[in-house]
Formats: structure tokens, C-alpha cells, sequence
């Protein structure tokens, strides 16, 4: 599946070796907590970060108080690329998911790197491609698929970074975070979270969302069935007589 939440190749991975050990020579490492900011919307810095551990919430102010969740950035992603190479402010901001290890890299260095570094601005390409990839098929999906599948798809993309079946370290995403993602609203979220629980999919805790089995997740995301409309019995059917035969029945499918 191409539809993505976090890097589907991190910008690292695509790296050959020796521009690999390049990249993660640079900056200075820090650690952040849960809930830092690490880059603040409209800013005029310019610097990059490379996620060594943990995860990035990207977020956008809706302008009415609400902050609505872009992307994930794990390991080996990088971020605040744009602002390095065109100098214009932060479109977004960055917070720290969970606990989080990233290194700052001067924009004029990484800029440096891209230039003297076989390979590096194509792979970079290729990052920025990818994302713009996912943002049509988010679009896409919103107006095609259930909130269900749709929320199942950004499970998947999530889960492969977090230990399965860890109460230890479930996926830092909030139910609002998820609706305001997936552009609909909390009860829908809830609604699909509660059909993923009774098919052994998740667990849902206080602090976060946790994959007990993949193998039911995929099922779920390729399932369109309406999972928010609520079920209603079927009435008893009234016996037929013997001496006429029944009516063929009519098959209504959903």
C-alpha cells in the first residue's frame, strides 16, 4: 500500500552508505520530551532535523483554535527541509510525539551536503515526492472509503515503528487527532476504533492506540463495508402459501 502516514522510505534508508554516515556526522543531537515544540509555525529558521529515535507530530493551525495532524516524521525522516532550501517560514508545526532524539543541522550545511553529495538531492526528491504522493491519495481516500478502512490504512502506516502488542509503547495519537486527520468527526473515530477492538485489531489505553494484530488491521483496510451505520434486525418474514408459489425475493447489497 502506497497510502502513507509517516515516510514511506525515511530520507536515511535512502542513502547509499557513504552518504549515509555523512548525514548522521552532522548537527548536534538532542533529546526532547513528550509535548516539546521543536519547530514553531510561520518561523524564520531555517535549520533541519533528522530523527534519530521516536516520533514527530506535524501539525497546522485550522485558525479556530484547532490544530489538525498532517504526518508523523519517525527514524531516519528528515524535516524543516523546505525552510533550508527556499528560506521561507515554517508552514507547520513540529511537536514531539513521545520521547524523541533528533540532531539540528545549520541549513547552510545541509544545503552544502546536498550539493557535494552523490545522490542526496535525488533522494530527497524522492522523500518530497512521496509526501505529495500520500496528500493525493488522503484526498482520494476521504471521498472514496469508509472512515473505517481509512482508519485501519493509517494504523498500518504507523504500526511497523512501535512493538506490537506493547503496552509499553503504543501509537501517541489521541482519538482527536485521528478524526481531525481523517476530517471527520470523533464519534465516527470512535465507532471504527470499537469495530477494530471486537475484531482483535487494536487496544485502545489513555495514552495511545496499540496493534495487536496486523493481520486483522489489513483485513480491515481492504473492507468498505459501513461500519457506522447501525445494524437493524431483519423483520420475520411471513409464511407462504402452499397453494402460491413465492416471489423471487430482491437482494439489496451495501
Amino acid at each position: 500500500m502506497e497510502r502513507t502516514f509517516t515516510d514511506r522510505h525515511a530520507y536515511v534508508d535512502r542513502l547509499d552508505g557513504q552518504a549515509r554516515g555523512r548525514l548522521l556526522a552532522m548537527g548536534t543531537a538532542r533529546t526532547y520530551a513528550t509535548g516539546d515544540v521543536l519547530l514553531h509555525e510561520n518561523d524564520t529558521t531555517r535549520h533541519v532535523l533528522l530523527v534519530h529515535e521516536g516520533y514527530l507530530k506535524i501539525t497546522l493551525s485550522a485558525g479556530n483554535g484547532r490544530r489538525i495532524l498532517l504526518a508523523l516524521r519517525g527514524p531516519g525522516s528528515v524535516v524543516g527541509e523546505l525552510a533550508a532550501i527556499d528560506g521561507h517560514p515554517r508552514l507547520a508545526r513540529v511537536t514531539a510525539a513521545d520521547a524523541v532524539r533528533a540532531v539540528t543541522i545549520p541549513a547552510d550545511d545541509f544545503v552544502r551536503y546536498l550539493r557535494d553529495t552523490p545522490g542526496a538531492a535525488l533522494a530527497l526528491l524522492g522523500t518530497v515526492a512521496d509526501r505529495l504522493r500520500t496528500s493525493d491519495h488522503r484526498r482520494l481516500d476521504a471521498a472514496a472509503h469508509t472512515v473505517h478502512r481509512r482508519l485501519a490504512l493509517l494504523l498500518l502506516d504507523v504500526s511497523p515503528g512501535h512493538p506490537e502488542a506493547s503496552p509499553d509503547r503504543p501509537i501517541p495519537l489521541s482519538q482527536a487527532e485521528l478524526a481531525d486527520h481523517l476530517g471527520t468527526s470523533l464519534r465516527s473515530v470512535a465507532r471504527a476504533l470499537e469495530q477494530l477492538r471486537a475484531d482483535g485489531a487494536v487496544a485502545t489505553r489513555r495514552r495511545g492506540i496499540t496493534v495487536l494484530s496486523r493481520d486483522a488491521l489489513t483485513d480491515a483496510a481492504h473492507d468498505d463495508g459501513d461500519h457506522n451505520r447501525p445494524s437493524r434486525p431483519s423483520a420475520p418474514s411471513a409464511p407462504s402459501a402452499p397453494s402460491r408459489p413465492s416471489s423471487p425475493r430482491t437482494r439489496h447489497l451495501s
